[in-house]
């Protein structure tokens, strides 16, 4: 992503910042369900959450990215903290089953969406032979143009998927 944006070190690690401050801030929209309608607010972020999503290779700058991350990690907070508690008022003595089946899904996406999106992610210089990545010098630069462009493709997969679901 530093090479995609063209920046930096310590400016990228601002997106991880960002997505830590959204999430927090989601969660802490489960407040205000006193006076705003539960399932307005969650639809809301919910879309949020998947518009961000499907924005978020598209920015031409590393601060709209950061942007976007923060924006979408306020919808994730919101959905997760919510989800918990109306599963509970739902499902009372039947919840916890329903509640580790939405921690292994989460769990089932972490190991395969690194491997659906290593396609588009992964370079065509990556060492066979046991070295590192480090130590081999390629002929051509890598274009990071055309990895922004495939790029694209995953996050319009997880953003449709979220606007959907």
């Amino acid at each position: 992503m530093m090479n995609v944006f063209e920046t930096t070190m310590p400016r990228i690690q601002l997106v991880n910042t960002a997505q830590s401050l959204g999430y927090i801030a989601g969660s802490l929209i489960g407040f205000l369900y006193k006076w705003v309608n539960r399932q307005l607010a969650i639809t809301v972020t919910t879309a949020m959450l998947g518009v961000f999503i499907l924005l978020m290779p598209l920015c031409p700058n590393v601060y709209l990215a950061i942007l976007c991350m923060f924006l979408s990690s306020i919808g994730n907070g919101c959905f997760d903290s919510s989800n918990a508690v109306w599963l509970i008022e739902m499902w009372d003595t039947k919840s916890p089953s329903l509640l580790m089946l939405g921690a292994m899904m989460y769990g089932l996406g972490s190991i395969l969406a690194p491997a659906l999106a290593r396609p588009f992610v992964s370079t065509d210089a990556e060492p066979t032979d046991g070295t590192t990545l480090a130590s081999v010098t390629t002929e051509a630069p890598i274009d990071y143009t055309y990895r922004r462009q495939q790029l694209v493709i995953p996050y319009m997969i997880a953003g449709g998927t979220t606007l959907v679901g």
